[in-house]
C-alpha cells in the first residue's frame, strides 16, 4: 500500500486513473474466469479505491498546508525535490520489482514472449535471492547475526535441494512430478534455481509473519509463515504448469506434496522466527519480493 499511496503524491491523476483502470481489468477477469460476485468487484472495489485515493489526497493536502499535527509538534515540510529523491531511494527497488513481475504475468495473459519468459525465469530468480542476500547482508553486518544467518542460509539450500532431488527420483516426500529442461542449469533433474526459490520464499513468509504477528511466540509466527509457503505453492503448481516448469504424475497436484510444504515451511522458517530479532525496516524487500512473485503466478493462472 506505501508505493500506490507514495506514488500517489507526486503523480496523482495518472496513478488514480491508472489504479482504477487495471483494478477494473483484473476484476473483470476474476468474474469471468472464477465468477466473482459482479456487483461487489466491478463496481464496489473501485469505488473503494478512489475513495481511499481521496483520503490520501486529503492527507497529503493537510501536510501540505501545515495543518499535521504529530504528539503537538507540527510536521516540518520538506521540498518537493527531496522528497522525491528520498522516496524513490527507499521504495525504488521495490516499485520496480513490482512492475517487472506485474509485466511478465501481463505478457503471459497477452501470449506474447513466452519463450522469452521462459529464458528469464532463472536469471531473474537468481536476482531476486542476491537482492534478498544484499539486504540482510546490510541488516545484519557487523553483527554475529550475518555468520548465522549464512549457516542458516546454506543449510536450508543444501536441505531443500537434498529433499528435492529425493523427492523428484522417488515421489516419496511430494508425490510423483518431473522437472522439464526450461529451469537449467539441474543437478540430478532438479533445477539449482529452486534451492534458491525455497529461500526467497522462506525470507519473504518470515518478514511478513514477524510484521504482523510480533506479539505472539514464535511457534505460532512459523505456523503462520508455513501456511503462507503452502497457499503460495497452491497458486504456484497450476502456474507452474501453465509456463512449463514441472509435471505432475496424471497431471494432479496430490495432498501429500502441500501437507510436505507445510512441514518443511515450519522446519525452514522456524531458525529465522526463533532466534534472529524482528528488524524494524521501511523497505522490507523480502515481503515485497513474495508478493510480486505471488502476483506474477495469479496473473498467470488467469490465462
Amino acid at each position: 500500500m506505501v508505493i500506490p499511496y507514495g506514488l500517489l503524491i507526486f503523480f496523482p491523476g495518472p496513478v488514480i486513473a491508472g489504479t482504477v483502470a487495471l483494478n477494473l481489468l483484473i476484476r473483470i477477469l476474476l468474474v469471468l474466469a472464477y465468477r466473482h460476485p459482479p456487483f461487489v468487484s466491478i463496481v464496489l472495489h473501485p469505488i473503494s479505491i478512489l475513495y481511499t485515493a481521496r483520503i490520501a489526497l486529503h492527507s497529503w493536502n493537510s501536510y501540505r498546508k501545515g495543518s499535521i499535527i504529530w504528539k503537538g509538534r507540527a510536521i516540518k515540510k520538506r521540498g518537493k525535490h527531496t522528497m522525491m529523491k528520498q522516496f524513490f531511494q527507499t521504495y525504488g527497488l521495490i516499485i520496480l520489482i513490482y512492475v517487472v513481475m506485474i509485466l511478465g504475468g501481463i505478457w503471459h495473459l497477452a501470449g506474447l514472449f513466452h519463450k522469452t519468459s521462459q529464458i528469464l525465469y532463472v536469471p531473474l530468480l537468481v536476482l531476486l535471492f542476491s537482492i534478498n542476500l544484499i539486504y540482510f547482508i546490510s541488516l545484519y553486518r557487523e553483527t554475529p547475526l550475518l555468520n548465522i544467518f549464512f549457516f542458516w542460509t546454506g543449510l536450508i539450500f543444501l536441505t531443500a535441494m537434498t529433499l528435492e532431488i529425493v523427492g523428484e527420483k522417488t515421489g516419496v516426500l511430494f508425490g510423483h512430478y518431473a522437472y522439464t529442461d526450461v529451469l537449467s542449469p539441474q543437478i540430478f533433474g532438479v533445477p539449482l534455481v529452486i534451492g534458491f526459490s525455497w529461500l526467497n520464499l522462506v525470507f519473504g513468509a518470515v518478514q511478513i509473519a514477524n510484521l504482523y504477528l510480533s506479539r505472539y511466540p514464535w511457534v505460532f509466527r512459523a505456523l503462520f509463515a508455513s501456511l503462507l509457503m503452502t497457499g503460495f505453492d497452491g497458486v504456484m503448481e497450476p502456474a507452474a504448469r501453465a509456463l512449463g516448469f514441472w509435471y505432475w504424475q496424471n497431471y494432479t497436484v496430490p495432498w501429500q506434496n502441500y501437507v510436505a510444504w507445510f512441514a518443511l515451511g515450519f522446519i525452514f522458517c522456524f531458525p529465522f522466527l526463533r532466534y534472529f530479532p524482528h528488524a524494524k525496516d521501511r523497505q522490507l524487500i523480502p515481503m515485497h519480493i513474495f508478493l510480486a512473485q505471488f502476483l506474477y503466478f495469479v496473473l498467470v493462472n488467469l490465462a
